[in-house]
């Protein structure tokens, strides 16, 4: 028994304190980031394509009955 707590403690530590607080930052950010995301699509209006149809031929007409000199 003796000899197995020799060798467990002489075997070097894989979680080092920055490893770890490394961890937790970047734990941190993606639920900051995971929540912000969850906020944006819940307080974002619908899309609706009727009206991006009708923006997109409002557009149309304008482009074709424009001319350079006009302004």
């Amino acid at each position: 028994m003796g000899l197995r707590r020799v060798q467990e403690s002489a075997m070097p530590v894989h979680w080092s304190k920055d490893f770890v607080e490394h961890l937790r930052t970047v734990h941190f950010a993606l639920i900051a980031t995971a929540v912000a995301l969850v906020i944006v699509a819940l307080t974002t209006k619908p899309y609706s394509t009727a009206v991006a149809k009708n923006e997109f031929h409002r557009l149309r007409g304008f482009m074709r009955n424009w001319t350079p000199d006009a302004f």
